[in-house]
């Protein structure tokens, strides 16, 4: 969630009815689709692929100490 934000169809990875629900919702509905579409592209502006790999690669030396 802190990632996808409104861009995703959230579900309980451990409950393969909640999968299938959340599966056929987006099967089922071209309008859910553009919806999470159009978050996921607003919420991608968030992110710059330098930043990111930085971060990662700080975390990365950092946990190796």
């Amino acid at each position: 969630p802190e990632v996808a934000g409104a861009g995703a169809k959230f579900f309980d990875p451990r409950d393969p009815l909640d999968i299938a629900n959340a599966m056929e919702a987006i099967a089922d509905s071209e309008s859910l689709v553009a919806r999470l579409r159009e978050f996921g592209r607003k919420n991608l502006s968030r992110f710059d692929f330098d930043t990111e790999a930085g971060r990662f690669s700080e975390n990365l030396i950092s946990a190796a100490g």
